[in-house]
């Protein structure tokens, strides 16, 4: 082979690696994307226990608190895997109350309520908060807020 024809061939190569990485981050994101979104799915996790040990304290006492805290026995997140800050929680009667976390990318859920249940905390990026009833255990999370804003600068 002539040297044109191996250089031509050592581009051409180059350039459809190239073309396959950036089709394959196309697809599966990039690593940063996939932390963010392993780390949303961690808020959503933590907001789901939080919901179910409400609704399971409201069954017992009738009541839900009116600050969340965890007992020492309890598998119970109540802060951000990222920041350490608190979930922010407002209990707003007996039962009602709302749950925000701060997520880094918008969920992929468009319509909420053709999902199961457990798969239904539609979110954008940045704060979003979810409005709750205690006493309804099979209640869908209904979001109320959403502000989009950088991560960092919430």
């Amino acid at each position: 082979m002539s040297t044109g024809v191996t250089r031509a061939f050592t581009i051409a190569v180059l350039v459809l690696v190239a073309l396959g990485v950036a089709l394959a981050l196309s697809i599966v994101g990039t690593p940063t994307q996939a932390h963010q979104a392993a780390l949303d799915q961690r808020r959503i996790d933590d907001l789901n226990r939080i919901r179910i040990r409400l609704s399971d304290m409201y069954t017992s006492d009738r009541k839900i608190p009116d600050r969340l805290h965890a007992r020492a026995s309890e598998a119970l997140d109540l802060v951000d895997p990222e920041s350490g800050a608190r979930y922010p929680y407002r209990r707003e009667s007996a039962t009602r109350y709302r749950l925000c976390a701060v997520f880094a990318q918008e969920s992929e859920v468009k319509d909420p309520q053709a999902l199961p249940w457990s798969e239904s905390w539609s979110h954008g990026r940045g704060l979003t908060c979810f409005a709750l009833d205690a006493s309804k255990q099979a209640e869908r999370p209904r979001q109320i807020l959403k502000i989009h804003a950088s991560v960092n600068g919430v």
